[in-house]
């Protein structure tokens, strides 16, 4: 796969998989991401019990917002 397809890894600030060097690779990239404290059974509760436009799309974009109450999801 790794001949097909770039990899990037995302990891904690300051924190790189224990396997990093293992793997080194040009095809692999490692970029640090943010963490952000929202657990996705939390949202699928607040939907359920009907939670605002505004409070979703605060939580996860306006984009993945719009997907969810187009679908209907989580209802």
């Amino acid at each position: 796969l790794l001949e097909e397809v770039p990899f990037i890894v995302g990891s904690r600030p300051s924190e790189r998989p224990d396997d990093a060097e293992r793997y080194k690779s040009p095809r692999i990239s490692y970029v640090e991401t943010s963490t952000v404290n929202l657990s996705s059974t939390e949202i699928r509760r607040k939907i359920h019990n009907g939670i605002s436009r505004e409070e979703l799309s605060s939580m996860v974009g306006g984009a993945v917002a719009t997907y969810i109450e187009e679908r209907k999801l989580y209802r």
